[in-house]
């Protein structure tokens, strides 16, 4: 059983064992508890880190930029990426014949958060954050909105701003062929704007629509 990652030695390996523990393991022999949990629980104190760094480190900046840097720092796509980097998939538990993670794989982050919320239960705050400190994501909250996750970074963004309604998706146009669709949606958030995207699935409309507000608003 690992007892350590990212530097960190835990006091009970049985928490960093279960933060490993994918959903996939679920009904294997001798698997009480997968890593959702502790995903949850992760998921709140990378919140609270990452929030004091951007609130030291960008003393001008205001509320609403202040998450989006935020959000871009904590995004599936920056914990894939360090999860890459510190070469963490190799020690997640998967179910017996499950095909290997993508790198960019949901799985993967909630991993992530896992780690960072078994470090807390082992050792307080100090401890999660040498986790955190060893994930090194702060480089991601100046990079690209494409790089990104426009979709959570413009819901961030909406919240910051007087609390106003989540942002709105809809479908304006589908066309193509069923092995080739294009879809065409607009977003919209009252009180601030709206844009539209095109992509080969909804999702990626949907991605490039609140991507292209969110370049308006900035």
């Amino acid at each position: 059983m690992t007892d350590s990652i990212f530097g960190y030695a835990f006091q009970d390996p049985t928490l960093l064992d279960r933060a490993l523990t994918t959903p996939s393991c679920r009904n294997l022999p001798g698997v009480k508890e997968d890593n959702q949990r502790l995903e949850f629980l992760g998921d709140a104190v990378l919140e609270l880190l990452s929030t004091n760094e951007v609130f030291a480190r960008l003393q001008d900046c205001k509320e609403g930029e202040l998450t989006v840097r935020r959000s871009r720092m904590v995004s599936t796509v920056a914990l894939c990426a360090a999860a890459e980097r510190l070469d963490f998939v190799s020690l997640l538990k998967v179910g017996k014949g499950c095909p290997p993670l993508p790198k960019n794989s949901k799985t993967v982050a909630d991993a992530m958060e896992a780690v960072v919320g078994a470090a807390y239960l082992d050792g307080g705050m100090e401890a999660a954050l040498a986790v955190y400190e060893a994930m090194d994501l702060y480089a991601n909250s100046e990079q690209d909105d494409a790089l990104a996750d426009p979709k959570t970074e413009l819901q961030h963004f909406a919240q910051a701003h007087e609390g106003r309604p989540a942002p709105q998706y809809r479908l304006l146009e589908t066309s193509g062929t069923s092995n080739n669709p294009t879809f065409k949606v607009e977003v919209s958030v009252v009180g601030l704007g709206s844009a539209q995207g095109v992509g080969h699935s909804k999702q990626e409309a949907e991605s490039k629509a609140a991507l292209g507000l969110l370049n308006q608003l900035k």
